[in-house]
């Protein structure tokens, strides 16, 4: 039979287990470690699903000895960068630029 060095802590010390929340994470989040079950002590690690995104909070977490876990859960965000285009013509008379309407295009 085997049995954890945790569980034997609990069992000789008669000390009840304390429980943290079920995590819940968005679909692009990816998180390890006992998401279901956690107890005090337990860590949870947390990535994004893509490498397009950038996690938005802690990359891990741990049960406290409230039941509360340590940080709130991360979100992913998209990261992108914005370019703009502007199309120019030559004023032929005066010999300047002259702006036409940018169009821009959203990258990422």
């Amino acid at each position: 039979m085997h049995i954890s060095y945790k569980l034997l802590f609990l069992i000789l010390f008669d000390i009840s287990v304390v429980k943290c929340p079920v995590i819940q994470v968005a679909p692009n989040v990816r998180a390890s470690g006992n998401v279901e079950d956690g107890s005090y002590g337990d860590v949870i690690h947390f990535e994004c699903q893509s490498q397009d995104m950038q996690l938005n909070g802690k990359d891990e977490i741990y049960c406290t000895s409230e039941g509360k876990w340590s940080d709130l859960i991360p979100t992913c965000k998209g990261t992108f960068s914005l370019d703009v285009f502007i199309e120019t013509t030559r004023n032929h008379d005066a010999n300047k630029i002259s702006f036409l309407n940018p169009i821009w295009i959203l990258l990422g």
